[in-house]
């Protein structure tokens, strides 16, 4: 497996298994590279075919609305009280129950105890997470 390194206007440097580094350009490429794509390097007479692999992970449940996991927490833990982070993430309705009753504390708790929770949840490859 090899990963690029670098990616610039014309070309991008791809680091090989063996440490070998090669510099590819642009017009080689099926997808737009990257830094930290790992790809498939094939070398076919002088001209590269590259391939990117890409993988799933497992470990996050990708059901439910897809949030900022940094924006979410930020809300919960500010505005919990009131429900933010629930319209935001979608679920109006709890968020309409969270303002009826801020007035309890009790959505204040939820809402921080909820931003704990964010943040130990496992965000995707651009920061976000699924509720």
């Amino acid at each position: 497996m090899a990963k690029v390194i670098k990616v610039e206007h014309d070309g991008a440097t791809i680091v090989k298994n063996d440490g070998e580094l090669i510099k590819v350009p642009m017009s080689e490429f099926s997808f737009r590279p990257a830094v930290h794509d790992e790809v498939e390097v094939f070398d076919d007479n002088g001209k590269y075919i590259i391939n990117k692999l890409t993988f799933v992970n497992d470990n996050i449940d990708t059901s439910g609305k897809k949030v900022s996991k940094v924006a979410y927490i930020v809300l919960a833990i500010l505005l919990g009280c009131v429900g933010v982070h629930k319209f935001y993430a979608g679920k109006i309705g709890v968020g309409v129950v969270f303002v009826i009753f801020c007035w309890t504390g009790i959505p204040a708790l939820i809402g921080f105890i909820e931003g704990l929770v964010a943040i130990g949840k496992k965000a995707d490859a651009d920061g976000n997470i699924y509720l």
